[in-house]
């Protein structure tokens, strides 16, 4: 006796035992776009004579076929989205939007991308012929030429510049500051072109926040960027004109004969001075809080000093070496001939 299974999920009978296949899958409404609708289109081809209305209960004929030959004008059709390499997505989405592809679209002119344009080009409202409007504008971007207004304009920078660790500056930024720092009468008169470059790559940032602080010039240069100082002992820079006196105790300054260094003034010393303990040569005291400086280390200068003349040296030997006559020679004896050699510039001559 044979058994038989019977399925016990059959069903009545559907789509697939009529037709032997299953409906291919329609669109979802909402993935079809509304279409836009030129209102002014539709308003004309509702005023077709002799279209059905209240007045007339059938259209006629030629008002029947006018119409339907012109209803498809009424959706108004999208632009192209041409997406250039310039242009984000974004972008073109903010103008080219369906729902502003006219203005009878949406019933208003659409001024604002044109506002939105012209005040990109133009800082004014309103686009005018008259130069009298622009002339302000202009005004308020030209710079002084005033000596003290572009002094403090020049710390300003030095000031954020200074902020950055010297790692971190970049060949802009020391170019920046060594313009700056050959408007400084000090840097003009004592320190060369070639080494003030190399100074401005460790130039150093340094701020004391409290009053009536000691700081001690002897380790380095220093100009004030920001607040002001009283230097304590005579002299308070060193310079060529000057007699450095490091004994000890070091004779103080009496209060009438003080005077306050402002923002640009300098104090302390690049070429390193020997001095005996207890010594307080080039020091001075905050007198207001939260004092800026620019510090150049005497260390760091005399390195700096260092590395040109043996630059230089490299050079001049390099120089001795091209010629047949010294290449018998010794190293020791072209060093020694290498130091008597100067570099001579001649100024171009134009014809």
């Amino acid at each position: 006796m044979a058994l038989v299974k019977v399925e016990q999920s059959i069903s009545k009978p559907g789509w697939v035992a009529h037709f032997g296949k299953k409906p291919k899958d329609t669109h979802k409404h909402e993935d079809i776009p509304a279409p836009t609708i030129d209102y002014e289109k539709l308003k004309m081809l509702c005023g077709i004579e002799g279209l059905k209305g209240r007045e007339d209960e059938k259209s006629s004929e030629e008002a029947h076929e006018t119409f339907m030959t012109n209803y498809k004008e009424i959706f108004a059709k999208p632009p192209s989205k041409r997406i250039f390499h310039a242009q984000s997505k974004k972008s073109v989405d903010k103008f080219s939007s369906q729902m502003s592809i006219t203005h009878n679209a949406t019933g208003k002119k659409t001024d604002e991308l044109r506002a939105v344009r012209d005040k990109k080009n133009y800082p004014i409202d309103e686009i005018t012929h008259d130069i009298r409007d622009y002339l302000p504008l202009l005004h308020k971007e030209r710079k002084s030429e005033h000596p003290e207004a572009v002094r403090a304009d020049n710390l300003n920078t030095l000031r954020k510049l200074l902020r950055k660790l010297p790692f971190e500056r970049t060949a802009s930024d020391n170019d920046k500051m060594f313009s700056i720092f050959k408007t400084f009468r000090f840097f003009n008169d004592n320190v060369p072109d070639n080494i003030l470059k190399e100074l401005c790559v460790v130039a150093l940032f340094e701020q004391w926040k409290d009053t009536d602080f000691t700081v001690f010039g002897r380790n380095g240069l220093y100009m004030v960027l920001k607040g002001s100082v009283r230097p304590l002992t005579y002299p308070h820079l060193n310079t060529p004109d000057n007699i450095v006196d490091s004994r000890s105790p070091t004779p103080l300054l009496t209060e009438e004969s003080k005077d306050v260094l402002q923002p640009g003034d300098f104090f302390g010393t690049l070429e390193k001075v020997e001095r005996k303990p207890g010594s307080r040569i080039f020091s001075v005291e905050t007198v207001e809080p939260n004092c800026e400086f620019l510090k150049i280390l005497s260390t760091d200068y005399t390195k700096v000093i260092t590395q040109i003349d043996t630059r230089s040296n490299s050079e001049k030997k390099n120089l001795l070496l091209t010629c047949g006559r010294f290449q018998g020679w010794s190293d020791q004896t072209i060093v020694q001939v290498a130091k008597l050699i100067e570099w001579v510039s001649f100024l171009q001559i134009q014809f």
